[in-house]
C-alpha cells in the first residue's frame, strides 16, 4: 500500500513538481540547486488538507497561518543529506506541508513548523524540520488524530514523527504525548559528534592524541546511552 493511502487522506488530482518551480521559488543558490537535482527523481502534489477536503477549519494569527496542508510524494535519487534537503523543499511553501520520500525501497515522512515572515508576510520561516524512516507497521492514519483546526492536526503530524523516531532508537513506541524534540535533537548531535571523533581517532597519528579523542569518545557514548536509556 502506497505511504499516501496509509495516511488515509483524500487525494486531489496528481500534479508534477518540477525542480525548476522549487528552485525559482526558493531563488536558491548554486548548492542549494545542485542538493535539489541531485535528489528529487519525480515530485507530485497528492494531497490538499483543507476545510473543503477534511472539514476541519483553518487557523490563522499574527504568527501562524494554516489554510491549508500539502502532502508531496517525492520519488529520491539519493537518502543522504536528508535533514538538508527536507528543511530546503519544506521552505520553498509558506503553508504547511508534508513530504512523503521514498528511495529504493525505503520510506520517510517530513514535517516541519513555520511561521509567517514578518517583513514578507506571503512566505514563511522553517524554524524546526523532522524526519522519519517509516516502516509498514507504524500507524500513520491521519483520521485517528482528533483535532479542532489544521494548526492543531499538523503539530500533531509533527509529534508523530518524533514518537517515530524514538521507535527507531528505542525499538519500542512512546506513549503519550511527550514533547521528544529537545530529547532527539541532544540524540542527533551526540551522534554527529561522535561519528566526528571516530574519524579523527582513525586519522590521529600521535598515541596521546588518540589516547585524548579515546576518552571523549568514551565520555559522549556514554551521554548516549543515558539519553537513550532516558527515552
Amino acid at each position: 500500500m502506497e505511504l499516501v493511502e496509509r495516511m488515509n487522506i483524500p487525494l486531489c488530482q496528481k500534479t508534477k513538481i518540477p525542480v525548476k518551480t522549487l528552485v525559482e521559488q526558493l531563488e536558491t543558490g548554486p548548492s542549494q540547486k545542485k542538493l535539489l537535482e541531485s535528489h528529487i527523481a519525480n515530485m507530485y502534489l497528492v494531497s490538499l488538507l483543507n476545510e473543503q477536503t477534511i472539514r476541519i477549519r483553518a487557523f490563522k494569527d499574527e504568527e501562524h497561518s494554516y489554510m491549508a496542508i500539502y502532502v508531496f510524494q517525492i520519488e529520491l535519487k539519493a537518502n543522504d543529506q536528508l535533514s538538508e534537503f527536507c528543511e530546503l523543499v519544506h521552505s520553498a511553501f509558506p503553508e504547511s506541508s508534508v513530504l512523503l520520500l521514498k528511495h529504493k525501497g525505503n520510506e520517510y515522512i517530513s514535517g516541519a513548523m513555520k511561521r509567517i515572515n514578518k517583513q514578507y508576510k506571503t512566505k514563511s520561516v522553517v524554524e524546526d524540520t523532522v524526519w522519519s524512516v517509516i516502516e509498514k507497521d507504524d500507524d500513520i492514519d491521519i483520521k485517528n488524530i482528533p483535532a479542532f483546526d489544521l494548526k492543531e492536526l499538523y503539530e500533531s503530524v509533527i509529534r508523530i514523527i518524533y514518537s517515530l523516531k524514538v521507535k527507531r532508537i528505542t525499538g519500542i513506541y512512546p506513549k503519550g504525548e511527550h514533547d521528544y524534540k529537545a530529547v532527539i535533537k541532544q540524540y542527533e548531535v551526540l551522534n554527529t559528534d561522535i561519528n566526528k571523533l571516530k574519524d579523527d581517532y582513525k586519522k590521529a597519528s600521535m598515541r596521546s592524541e588518540k589516547l585524548s579523542i579515546d576518552d571523549e569518545l568514551y565520555d559522549k557514548e556514554k551521554q548516549l546511552h543515558e539519553l537513550i536509556a532516558s527515552l
